[in-house]
């Protein structure tokens, strides 16, 4: 059996291993989403090896691309939302001189156009200019809804609408290779920005077309692809528990308050707090971190009375 068919075998037999259901972890998985598998097929299969009927991912990854995929178990899903505000890392690989429907290796080739012969310092002279704060139009292939409907099925009856430019910001876009009518490049970039209409946006300053042939996310937030899982050791590990992430690992970033026991009582009946001390630093309405008995609580912020509400309690 082939690495990618044993790879495709992991995900979609999942279920011959099941845990038992009272053994159902908390935490988030960091998993290495393989190419041609859609990040619900993913997910399900994570859920079914780790015994857990809850569950969600941050962030949804195209069939086509493969890397990091951030799955939630059990009360970690209630994390998800401040993960998706994270800067987000990719791997590209570019085919320059041909444009596709959807602006990926699944569409239809719709334009073309000569390649110039550039060099990798002329490249990345242009996409220089690409950094910082950048105006994106989504493509017509993507799951923003407009006339209430999500574009990418107005695109498949092949309706073409107007759409409206996106602020994002490219943070660093280093072209890693070029030959002939294949480029690479590496970006980090914040949360909304659209890779395939990126390498369109580089090829345009060119003077030609391009697509996307391979994508691959190797970083999320403060997570990293050195620390992915593949479907693979998932399967195969004595403990899978021992792979998960702890919840509040995507929480870091957030300033930390420790709460005495009445005060965590009190947090977890969802009661506004007057008798925590906002740390310094810390302004109205910023979200903290919240522990008690050890462990983790919840998310909170101050208001303008500098009572500590809980925003989100796990």
């Amino acid at each position: 059996m082939t690495k990618r068919n044993k790879t495709i075998s992991a995900v979609s037999g999942a279920a011959a291993t099941t845990p038992p259901a009272q053994q159902a972890p908390a935490g988030l998985l960091l998993l290495d989403k393989p190419a041609g598998i859609s990040s619900a097929q993913t997910l399900t299969a994570a859920k079914r090896l780790l015994g857990v009927r809850k569950a969600g991912h941050a962030g949804t990854l195209d069939p086509f691309a493969s890397g990091m995929l951030i799955c939630a178990f059990g009360r970690a899903t209630r994390v998800n939302a401040f993960m998706l505000e994270f800067d987000k890392s990719y791997r590209a690989g570019v085919r320059l001189g041909m444009a596709t429907s959807t602006g990926d290796p699944d569409g239809e080739v719709c334009a073309t156009a000569p390649v110039p012969q550039l060099t990798l310092a002329q490249w990345q002279t242009l996409a220089d200019t690409l950094c910082g704060q950048l105006a994106q139009v989504p493509p017509m292939y993507s799951a923003i809804k407009q006339q209430g409907k999500r574009l990418y099925q107005l695109a498949r009856q092949g309706i073409e609408v107007v759409r409206e430019p996106r602020q994002v910001h490219i943070h660093a876009l280093t072209v890693t290779a070029v030959d002939g009518d294949d480029l690479c490049f590496e970006v980090r970039c914040s949360k909304g920005t659209y890779v395939r209409t990126l390498a369109q946006q580089l090829a345009g300053l060119a003077g030609t077309q391009a697509h996307l042939h391979s994508l691959r996310r190797t970083g999320i937030g403060p997570f990293v692809e050195a620390d992915m899982v593949t479907p693979i050791q998932l399967q195969d590990a004595p403990d899978r528990c021992n792979l998960l992430q702890p919840v509040d690992a995507a929480l870091q970033h957030l300033p930390q308050i420790r709460l005495n026991a009445a005060q965590t009582e009190g947090f977890l009946h969802g009661q506004k707090l007057t008798s925590v001390a906002c740390p310094d630093g810390v302004q109205c309405g910023q979200a903290v971190r919240v522990y008690g008995d050890a462990r983790l609580l919840g998310v909170a912020s101050y208001d303008d009375a500098l009572r500590l509400c809980p925003k989100r309690v796990f």
